[in-house]
């Protein structure tokens, strides 16, 4: 029961193949088993064929070209009505279905797509499986002897039931026709041989273009190979060249280095020997105007006491004589002359240190009202 079961699980093996030579699905294979091929497998352009084609790419494919079916007899192919035909090894195949065979191929349309069935465990196909008219039968051939001439008019006038005068006419007439047939295979023969000789020419003029293009192709590549080379050596030169000029350039560059290093260092010693000149003349220079500035100073300092003590000592001498009291004389004068007047009294008075000495004048100013009493 386990074999049963395992044996109702497996796939059924395909019953027809069909591959695709040509088209928008050219290398494509189709399988499908008998239970597909009773229901029947469609062709076309149309959403339901089993074998759909690009509707925009196989112009010549209608949308249900062809349905593949299979009957008692076998495999058959039917036409559903297609715009551009369906053939079968290159012969027309119809509506009521025409029986294929292992290795046939099939053309959707004269220029359509190009499919080729293939049939496992199907025996051979016969020599010939299309309507006799598409092989119609050979007629006996006679040779142009006499005797086959002879024998050609025994036959056709016993057919027609012929005397000796009737078989001597048909034997003239067919001499005649002979003759026209003989001639015409003498030109048939002439032609074929100038055709063959034509085909010679054009084969050596093929074989001399070939030969020629092959001559100048050759000498392209040689001209092309010397210019390669040509190129290749300038190159080689010009690579040559960039590689000396670089290491003179890096050895320039090295010596430049070397020179700079040295002034540099010669630059360094010039500019510590020139800060220390500098150092030593800027300490005396600060020693010298430390020493001068303070001589000058002491000399200004004594000038300018001087002067202050002149100055203070005649400023005390006026004060001295301002302070005096005024005379009658010259206060009735003064309050004659300002008298209900407002005046404005400025004091100038010296200043002193502790000690009694007189540093500085300092001065002041008051209004007052005079009025004669």
């Amino acid at each position: 029961m386990a074999d049963v079961d395992a044996t109702q699980k497996e796939p059924a093996a395909p019953r027809l193949i069909v591959e695709v030579l040509t088209s928008s699905l050219a290398g494509r294979r189709f399988a499908f088993t008998s239970r597909d091929l009773r229901a029947g497998v469609m062709i076309g352009r149309a959403p339901d064929c089993k074998v759909r084609f690009d509707g925009s790419r196989d112009l010549k494919v209608s949308g249900h070209h062809a349905l593949l079916e299979e009957r008692k007899e076998g495999i058959f192919l039917r036409d559903q009505g297609s715009s551009n035909g369906l053939y079968v090894n290159k012969h027309r195949a119809t509506a009521e279905g025409t029986r294929v065979y292992d290795t046939y191929e099939i053309s959707l349309g004269q220029e359509g797509a190009l499919l080729k069935l293939v049939i496992p465990g199907e025996p051979p196909p016969p020599v010939s499986k299309f309507p006799s008219s598409l092989n119609p039968p050979r007629q006996p051939q006679y040779e142009d002897d006499p005797e086959s001439l002879a024998v050609m008019v025994n036959e056709v006038g016993a057919k027609v039931g012929a005397g000796e005068k009737t078989k001597h006419m048909i034997k003239e007439v067919a001499e005649k026709l002979e003759a026209r047939a003989a001639r015409r295979r003498a030109n048939l023969v002439t032609l074929v041989g100038a055709l063959f000789m034509l085909l010679v020419a054009a084969a050596a003029i093929g074989v001399w273009y070939y030969q020629h293009n092959e001559e100048k192709h050759a000498a392209e590549k040689a001209q092309d190979s010397a210019k390669l080379d040509e190129s290749e050596r300038k190159r080689q030169e010009a690579e040559s060249r960039r590689a000396e000029a670089e290491k003179q350039r890096q050895k320039d560059l090295d010596e430049l280095r070397k020179k700079l290093d040295t002034l540099e260092g010669s630059m360094a010693e010039q500019v510590a020997t020139l800060k220390l000149e500098q150092d030593k003349r800027l300490d005396q220079l600060k020693r010298d105007v430390d020493e001068q500035t303070a001589a000058r100073v002491k000399e200004i300092s004594e000038a300018q006491l001087k002067e202050l003590k002149l100055a203070t000592s005649e400023q005390i001498e006026q004060l001295k004589e301002l302070y005096k009291p005024p005379s009658e004389a010259v206060f009735r004068e003064l309050a004659e002359t300002c008298n209900a007047s407002v005046f404005l009294v400025y004091v100038q008075y010296p200043l002193l240190d502790e000690n009694g000495k007189a540093v500085g004048i300092e001065g002041g100013t008051g209004t007052g009202w005079l009025a004669r009493t």
